[in-house]
């Protein structure tokens, strides 16, 4: 293999052998002139020879300078590649430290926002909502005020007759205890409530001292042509139409919180008579032991309680 090294040592020897023959060229020109045709062209002979080697030596320099030249370009471009991997690195590095710093931030402010609502907790009085089961049998709302009237249920009951009796009312009710387990005065708003002489409580605050409980019910009063739909609705897989009732707690202080339970009424008291259309009844239990469609129940979801950092400014704890 042709190094570098011996093709620069072959053509500095090339070149001196030119040079010196050249020389010796010049120096003999007149005599060569006066010698045998033989002396000159041998002379003439070593002439051409030390030219071809020149002329090798110097495409052997251009063909080392070619090498070269792809060298210098193949190591350009692997150092290009070292680069670009290198900056994809330091990128995906930046990236990395970026995403750390994000999620620390996320983890500091999580930490501060579960300090400040233990605070506010702390401050905050322990209520407790139960429920009863629905009341039976159903009643029917007076028109005129003072107390519902029983209806009858079950099979020896007096038959309804849809078209007819569509718009005839049937309220089912469900009593609700609502406890102040806490060592401080409590005002409650609940919504969708009857006190306990079937009263409407309304949207205004009701005071329950500490260890003291008040009580209500939930109604639902509908129709008959409302509790037929919801029964079709359930043979479908939908739950129909619910009951919702509120019990709404505010929080004392700028920096506190609301809570907020919800209360369900649902299912339907009716069902249809088999083998008579348009004629219907009301079941004689409230829970159906065959699992029929006909059923009715309720409960209270859990406590949802709203953070504020801010009440005045309508500023939520989760919003900084």
């Amino acid at each position: 293999m042709l190094t570098p090294d011996w093709i620069d040592a072959f053509g500095a020897a090339v070149t001196l052998a030119v040079r010196e023959v050249s020389a010796t060229s010049l120096q003999t020109e007149a005599t060569a002139e006066a010698l045998n045709p033989t002396v000159t062209d041998w002379i003439n002979a070593v002439s051409g020879a030390l030219t071809f080697l020149a002329a090798v030596a110097a495409g052997l320099f251009a063909w080392r300078a070619a090498h070269w030249t792809k060298e210098q370009a193949k190591a350009a471009d692997d150092q290009v590649t070292v680069a670009h991997a290198a900056l994809a690195l330091a990128q995906q590095e930046a990236q990395d430290a970026r995403d750390e710093a994000a999620h620390q931030r996320s983890e500091a402010r999580r930490a501060t926002l579960r300090l400040e609502e233990a605070r506010i907790d702390a401050t905050m009085p322990t209520i407790t909502v139960l429920t009863s089961e629905p009341l039976w049998p159903p009643v029917e709302p007076s028109i005129v005020g003072g107390d519902a009237n029983p209806l009858p249920v079950g099979t020896a009951s007096p038959v309804l007759h849809m078209p007819r009796d569509a718009d005839r009312r049937i309220a089912v009710r469900m009593p609700v205890t609502i406890r102040n387990d806490s060592q401080q005065h409590v005002a409650i708003m609940p919504g969708g409530f009857l006190d306990s002489n079937s009263l409407t409580l309304g949207n205004r605050p009701t005071e329950i001292p500490p260890g003291q409980s008040v009580f209500g019910q939930v109604e639902a009063n509908r129709s008959l042509g409302e509790w037929a739909e919801i029964y079709h609705a359930r043979i479908d897989g939908d739950p129909g139409a619910e009951h919702v009732a509120t019990i709404v707690y505010l929080g004392q202080g700028d920096t506190s919180a609301n809570d907020t339970w919800t209360i369900m009424l649902g299912g339907t008291p009716v069902e249809p008579v088999p083998k008579l259309d348009g004629v219907w009844r009301i079941i004689e239990e409230v829970h159906r032991g065959d699992g029929g469609i006909a059923a009715m129940g309720g409960g209270a979801r859990p406590r949802e309680r709203i953070y504020f950092l801010s009440k005045s400014r309508n500023e939520r704890l989760d919003d900084i």
